[in-house]
This record gives C-alpha cells, sequence and structure tokens, in this order.
C-alpha cells in the first residue's frame, strides 16, 4: 500500500489535522494536500508528518483539483463550507467527485454532516445549511457509486468536542463568579460531540477496509451528550464548578454579535441562497434539542463504532480527562485556567481595523505588541470584505474575529458593540465625508454607550478650524469632522464610559504612498514638489507606533480617561525629510514649494475629484461635500502654516520608551528607498475597483 497517494482537501482545517495523521504515520499512505498557502503554520504541521506533497491552490477551480486527483489513489474530499456556503459547496463537491471518476480515483471520502432537512422529515425548523449542505451531497455520492468504477465512502461528523472548551464557537463556555457556564437553547437534548482524536482511526479505517466501507455512511461521535452531564463531567474531572444554563433562541442569538451577517464568511449576503449566522443555527440547535438519548432526529450506532474503533472516548468525562491529562504532560494551564483566561480578556469592538491606522492597532508590526497579540484582548473588527485583502491580513491572528457590516447601517454598529469591553472607533472619513461622518461620529458613541461599552477610543484629528480661530481658509472637511466629533465625546464626561481621545497627525508612512512620496528623477535624484513652505515642521507619526499607545490606553483606563493623547514620532521640515533621505540612503534629494494648484494638477486623482473620490466621480453627492482641492488645500495650507499646537513627547516617552523617536530612525526601520509602497487603504480600494473596471 506505500503507493497509494491520497489527495486531500481540508487537510488544514481541525478535522484534516489529525485525519492526515492517521493516513501517514506508518507509511502506508502519501498525501497530496491542496491548501491556499503551504507555508502557513498549519501546512507546516502537515510537513512535519511524513510523506506530505503541497500543491497551493483553491477547492473553488476545475484545474485546480484535477491536478490535484492525478495520479492519486484515493481522495479524502472535506470542503469548507463556513468559507463558500451552502450553494457554492453543493457545486463544487459535485465537481470533485465528478473530476476524481474522471482521473481514476479507486477509493474517495466524502467529509459529511447529517442531512437533518431530510432526517427531520423535511421540516423548516430543522434548516441547516452547512449540515444539509453536506448531507444532500453525500446522498448524491452514493446515488452515484453503482455506475461508477470508483469505491465511495461517507465520513459523518458533528460538532467536535473540542468545541466546547474553545473559544468563538457556537457552544464556547464561560467563567463567571469562579464557575465555567455552557449557555445554550438544547433544553434536555443532547449533541453527540466527536472526538477529533478519534477523526484519525476512522477515516484510516474506511481507507484500509474498501471491502467493507464502500457505500458506507459511517456516522460517529462520542455520546449524545446532555450539557448537564457535560458540566458534571468538567466538575468532577477539574474540580471546578461548572453549570449549564438553558436559554431560549432569541436570548442565545441577541449575545451574538454576527447573529445577522452571513453564516458563512465567503457567501454573497445579497443571495437569497445565503442563510444568516441566526438562520442558519437555529436550525442548528434545533436539531440537537430533538436528539435526546439517541432517541430522535440524529442517531448513532455506537455498537458499530466500538467494533471499528474499540479504544475510542465513549463519555465527555473520559475526553475531559485525557485533554486534563494532556496539558499536564505538556506543562500548559489546565482546562479551568484556560476557560478563565480567555474569559478574562476583554472584547474591544474595531471600526477602521483594517485601514493604515488600524492595522496597526489590532495586529502590530515589527514585533510590536498590540491587542490581539498582547493576549489580553480579544477583538472583533467591522469590514464590509470579509474577503478583502486588509481583512485576510488580520482573519488568521489569535484572538481576532471579523464581523461583517457597515460603518453607517445602526443595526451593524449594535451588532458590533453589544457584549464589547471596549472599542476602538476610527471612521473612514474619505469615504462617508463630512457630514456623514459627523452624523456616524455621534451615532456610533451613542450606540456605544447604549450598549454598555465600558471605554471608548476616539480615533481622532484636530479641530484644524477651531484651532485657525475659525478661519475658513483653514476649513479642511476631514479633520473637522473627526475634530468636532472628538470635542462632543470629551465634554459628555467619564460617567458611564470611560472616553479617551487618540489624535494622530499626519502619518510618517504617507512618505510611502499618498501626500508625501517623493518623484524619482531621470538623474536617479528625489524631489518633493509640494505646497508646504521647506522650514515649516510637520509633526509626523510613524504607524510602527500607534498599537503600543492603543495598548496603553486601554490597559490604564483611570490614567487615559478624559485624554487627548496627542501623538507624535518626529517635527520635521520638507528639507530635513530630504536631508535625512540623503543621509540614510546616499541618493541625492531636495524639497520644493510649488504653488498649489501646480501640485493638484499632478496630485489630483483624477479631475474634478471630490475628498471622497475614491466613490468615483458619478456617486451621489450634495452640497456638504467637499471637493478634493478644496479640502486639501486647506490641508496644506493648516499643516503649512505652522498652526499645530505642539505635542507632549516627555508623556510619549512614559507611555512608550522605546517608540521611535526621529525621522532616521523610521526611515532606517522600514527600509526607507524613496519608492510607493501600499499604506492607505482609500488608495488600495481604487486601486482594486479601478482594476474591476
Amino acid at each position: 500500500m506505500s503507493n497509494r497517494r491520497i489527495f486531500v482537501v481540508g487537510a488544514t482545517g481541525a478535522q484534516g489535522l489529525p485525519v492526515c495523521r492517521g493516513l501517514v504515520k506508518d507509511g502506508a499512505y502519501s498525501l497530496r494536500v491542496l491548501t491556499r498557502n503551504a507555508n502557513s503554520s498549519r501546512a507546516k504541521q502537515l510537513a512535519e508528518l511524513g510523506d506530505v506533497e503541497f500543491l497551493e491552490g483553491t477547492f473553488a477551480s476545475n484545474e485546480d483539483l484535477r491536478n490535484g486527483l492525478k495520479g492519486c489513489w484515493g481522495a479524502f474530499i472535506n470542503i469548507d463550507g463556513f468559507n463558500c456556503g451552502e450553494k457554492t459547496e453543493t457545486y463544487w463537491t459535485i465537481r470533485a467527485y465528478e473530476l476524481a471518476v474522471e482521473t481514476g480515483i479507486k477509493f474517495f471520502v466524502f467529509g459529511n454532516l447529517d442531512y437533518v432537512y431530510k432526517k427531520s422529515g423535511y421540516d423548516p425548523r430543522f434548516r441547516c445549511g452547512h449540515y444539509d449542505g453536506k448531507g444532500r451531497m453525500a446522498e448524491w455520492i452514493l446515488s452515484q457509486r453503482k455506475g461508477n468504477d470508483m469505491g465511495v465512502a461517507i465520513f459523518t461528523t458533528g460538532p467536535y468536542m473540542e468545541m466546547t472548551i474553545a473559544s468563538q464557537t457556537p457552544m464556547t463556555p464561560h467563567y463567571q463568579d469562579g464557575a465555567v457556564l455552557w449557555v445554550a437553547p438544547l433544553g434536555d437534548g443532547a449533541v453527540p460531540h466527536v472526538s477529533l482524536e478519534d477523526c484519525e482511526h476512522y477515516v484510516r479505517w474506511l481507507f484500509d477496509h474498501p471491502e467493507r466501507s464502500d457505500g458506507m455512511d459511517l456516522e460517529v461521535a462520542i455520546d449524545h451528550i446532555r450539557y448537564a452531564d457535560l458540566a458534571a463531567a468538567f466538575q468532577k474531572v477539574t474540580g471546578k464548578p461548572a453549570q449549564y444554563i438553558d436559554v431560549p433562541l432569541s436570548e442565545y442569538f441577541d449575545r451574538a454579535p454576527i447573529s445577522h451577517q452571513p453564516a458563512a464568511y465567503n457567501a454573497d449576503p445579497s443571495d437569497p441562497a445565503t442563510m444568516t449566522f441566526k438562520e442558519n443555527f437555529t436550525g442548528f440547535w434545533t436539531m440537537w434539542a430533538h436528539s435526546g438519548r439517541n432517541q430522535g432526529v440524529i442517531t448513532r450506532n455506537y455498537q458499530l463504532l466500538d467494533e471499528i474503533h474499540p479504544t475510542r472516548i465513549r463519555t465527555a468525562e473520559e475526553f475531559f480527562r485525557r485533554e486534563e491529562e494532556r496539558r499536564r504532560s505538556l506543562g500548559i494551564e489546565t482546562l479551568f485556567e484556560a476557560i478563565q483566561k480567555d474569559e478574562l480578556k476583554s472584547e474591544i469592538a474595531i471600526i477602521g481595523g483594517t485601514g493604515a491606522q488600524g492595522l496597526p492597532v489590532v495586529q502590530g508590526k515589527r514585533h510590536l505588541v498590540t491587542l490581539s497579540e498582547s493576549g489580553r484582548y480579544r477583538v472583533r473588527a467591522l469590514t464590509r470584505n470579509l474577503q478583502s485583502p486588509r481583512a485576510k491580513l488580520i482573519s488568521d491572528l489569535p484572538n481576532v474575529t471579523l464581523v461583517r457590516g457597515s460603518q453607517d447601517n445602526q443595526e451593524d454598529l449594535h451588532n458590533l458593540f453589544r457584549g464589547a469591553h471596549g472599542a476602538w472607533v476610527n471612521l473612514d472619513g474619505f469615504t462617508l465625508g463630512e457630514k456623514d461622518e459627523l452624523f456616524y461620529g455621534f451615532r456610533a458613541y451613542e450606540i456605544a454607550r447604549s450598549e454598555r461599552v465600558q471605554h471608548y477610543v476616539w480615533a481622532n484629528i484636530e479641530y484644524a478650524l477651531e484651532n485657525a480661530g475659525f478661519d475658513e481658509r483653514y476649513h479642511c472637511g476631514h479633520m473637522e469632522s473627526k475634530g468636532r466629533v472628538g470635542k462632543f465625546i470629551l465634554s459628555l464626561g467619564q460617567d458611564g464610559m470611560k472616553s479617551t481621545l487618540f489624535s494622530t497627525g499626519p502619518y510618517m508612512d504617507m512618505l510611502m504612498d499618498g501626500m508625501f512620496v517623493p518623484l524619482e528623477q531621470p538623474d536617479g535624484t528625489f524631489a518633493w514638489l509640494n505646497p508646504a513652505p521647506s522650514d515649516v515642521k510637520l509633526p509626523l507619526i510613524a504607524l510602527l507606533d500607534v498599537g503600543i499607545y492603543n495598548l496603553w490606553i486601554f490597559d490604564n483606563p483611570t490614567k487615559s480617561a478624559g485624554m487627548d493623547l496627542s501623538v507624535v514620532t518626529d517635527n520635521v521640515s520638507f528639507t530635513e525629510i530630504a536631508e535625512t533621505f540623503t543621509e540614510v540612503t546616499g541618493k541625492k534629494a531636495a524639497h520644493a514649494t510649488v504653488p498649489f494648484e501646480k501640485y493638484a494638477n499632478v496630485a489630483e486623482p483624477y479631475p474634478n475629484a471630490f475628498v471622497n473620490w475614491v466613490l468615483g466621480p458619478n456617486a451621489a453627492r450634495d452640497d456638504s461635500v467637499m471637493t478634493w482641492r478644496d479640502n486639501f488645500g486647506a490641508w496644506w495650507q493648516y499643516w503649512g502654516g505652522g498652526i499645530t499646537k505642539p505635542r507632549d513627547v516627555a508623556i510619549l516617552d512614559r507611555i512608550h520608551p522605546t517608540r521611535i523617536k526621529s525621522l532616521k530612525d523610521w526611515m532606517e526601520k522600514v527600509g526607507y528607498s524613496g519608492h510607493r509602497r501600499s499604506v492607505l487603504k482609500m488608495v488600495d480600494d481604487w486601486a482594486e475597483k479601478t482594476r474591476a473596471n
């Protein structure tokens, strides 16, 4: 059997890792694994197992599936329905099966879930998209078996037992008043939980015994576990108090900020075939509420499972005991400690997490410890597009959940803030415009208070018009909207909800993207040509440091409450920028002040652009939306006029002693070359939009 290679789709998922381990552990099988990224942490875990070949690609590609299947003896196909959604999974499951027949696969195992809609007698109360999407395909695959020279087996699992002790699952436990709580709309029903460890044995058995498993639907579980018994088993093993609390479905979904977003993160929310999280998991919990004692809608043949896997895990207590012993042997925190620690992490709701400033706040760069990486906070970040490149940058980080929604949708704001301890809000004024940012800036604060958020951080820009004595020449819309909202927030005091302003000036990183990128001349020199006087200093802030400042704000609410933390890295003129660039790179550079109109003829994104130019020239606008020239004409006058107030660098040094303190240090740290790099989200959005057109 050593030449039997198996093609695996879903290898890097929770189930895939033990399945692959079981297949290659003794050299009986080799694997070809389909993955989007062969360098991911999970792919690296697979590589350590043995004879594993990687094929970079996607299950949603005929070419990738065909290339993966060619030359293999078997296939294990477990498509991620939470990625693509029920409709798309249906199509690509069919194609995976057809291509397996086409390429001569001898044995095909399909990773399945119960077809609950059928098993319930097509009762709509039980419709659960991610279960039915797989279940009906299992029926279809078995119906094709007689006409094709390919053996097939179905491997039907259920909710993993590991999900009862993990964060961000439908049955995540909570720590409250010294006890572990499972809060679920289960009644006296039961969940046939599956141990991932046992999947290793079951799938290996299916491939090892095709003479028996061909045509079989192997439905596995530990046991039908009532959650009162789950809590009792946990308490017996750990010695710590545990309890199951039954709640109505309505209360359960009120606790979930993602209730109204698609159950599958890559599904089209406007497609009628797409179920929401609430719709999908209503059927999910209804299924288990009607499956108690292995006598309801979903049943298992435990006698058969004992025969196939005599040493399988049979009870919740046995699972918890094995897990506790594993943790002790590794010297890591106990089950109770892990749940307690995870619950004690405060959750921060983020608006603007995929923006230039938000990415380092959520993610951190150059090994800076920020919100998600600190281990002290969980982050839920609002984004319009869960599949955007910037969203993907943070989606795989620890302690981060993405929530689909819009900054200008009040229901989405309620869903985002509900249950969060803190909020970090940076509205995209370049998309909203001055008027809408004012409205949603006020409403975001009010909605956060209504949802009992404890600490609210507003990403602010100074109120230029006020600082300039309300001289209209300095009316810069994207600055004024943030500055007005900031003053409003602090004026309401600190009772009920702490608030902090995090005020930035121009980003130092705009030397790589945006207003400050130099022009490389034919002779290899670099020139900054803009309206700023050569000797006026600008308070530039390096984005690499903003994460640390915001971590301090949330870590120190008594010190930061009511504060306007105005940050800076270095105060530099464009003459000094050019001189520092030459010092760091050895390349000659200079700055020349040019009239704004001459500058605008080159810098304006397109003729007659508005400040929210990224929406395109034909977007609906009213008189409140400034033109690009009016907005940035005032912007250059404000910063070029030296009107801004000095920053308190002493407090910045106390908060962040290792902060970047000079332009030279920043240039050396980022490897600055004078060439453009992606920093600003609006520039990326526009580039993506123009490519699409």
